[in-house]
């Protein structure tokens, strides 16, 4: 693409786009939870609150999500042996999910729309604290998986939402993606980006980032206005213009 970009759901000058993937391109973050209640029950014993899994641990990754079940149910010390448990827990948890995903990507059909008419008109990048293989086999049996020029997952990351790392290492993925008039163009700016996402974690992650963010799907209301724009759900209808 060449020239200003494009308007997004009112955000003009849109140069490139990252999407969250739980809950934004999939509509799986209930699955999410059913999975975690479970895997939490069978090696914790504990019960997972649904409202807790949604205000507090929805949009963050995998390692901060046990961490924090870890740290307010386990009397065990942090060392070895939590860290132990705590990968047992990880790798049970994305296990069970393929399984439940394998044969019926969850992938919302507003979602993967809009991916297909942004796809080639600007860069696109998936940025997610999942891991890659749950990603890449979900947008690979939707058909998706070709329209990404970039996949950030919670492997490639030190620090995962609400800082920034994974949407400014996105950004530097995309922007060896952003042709010019000229061919080699300046790299792209936050500003140029949009990010799409459903959480708080993920929406303060965007805008630490010094990107613009529509928030849809949102699991929790909170938070929310700190998007630059809300909508109530994905689809080609938020691509104006030419």
């Amino acid at each position: 693409m060449t020239g200003p970009g494009l308007t997004i759901a009112g955000l003009p000058g849109v140069r490139a786009a990252i999407f969250d993937f739980n809950g934004t391109i999939t509509d799986d973050e209930t699955l999410q939870y059913e999975v975690y209640a479970e895997i939490l029950a069978e090696h914790l014993g504990v019960v997972l609150e649904r409202d807790t899994y949604f205000t507090d641990l929805a949009g963050r990754s995998d390692p901060a999500i046990v961490t924090a079940v870890l740290e307010r149910c386990d009397p065990a010390p942090a060392g070895p042996a939590r860290d132990a448990l705590a990968a047992r827990i990880i790798e049970a948890r994305v296990r069970r999910y393929a399984e439940r995903v394998r044969d019926a990507p969850p992938v919302r059909p507003g979602a993967a729309a809009l991916i297909r008419a942004l796809a080639g008109r600007v860069p696109l990048a998936v940025g997610t604290g999942a891991f890659r293989a749950e990603v890449d086999l979900v947008l690979s049996a939707a058909g998706l998986a070709g329209a990404f020029d970039a996949i950030v997952t919670v492997e490639d990351v030190r620090a995962g939402k609400p800082d920034p790392e994974t949407f400014l290492r996105a950004l530097d993925l995309l922007s060896r993606q952003a042709p010019t008039p000229s061919g080699r163009g300046p790299a792209l700016r936050p500003a140029d980006v949009v990010v799409f996402e459903d959480s708080p974690f993920g929406i303060e992650a965007a805008r630490a980032a010094g990107m613009r963010c529509v928030a849809a799907h949102l699991t929790s209301e909170a938070g929310a206005e700190a998007a630059g724009a809300v909508v109530g759900a994905l689809g080609p209808e938020l691509l104006a213009g030419p």
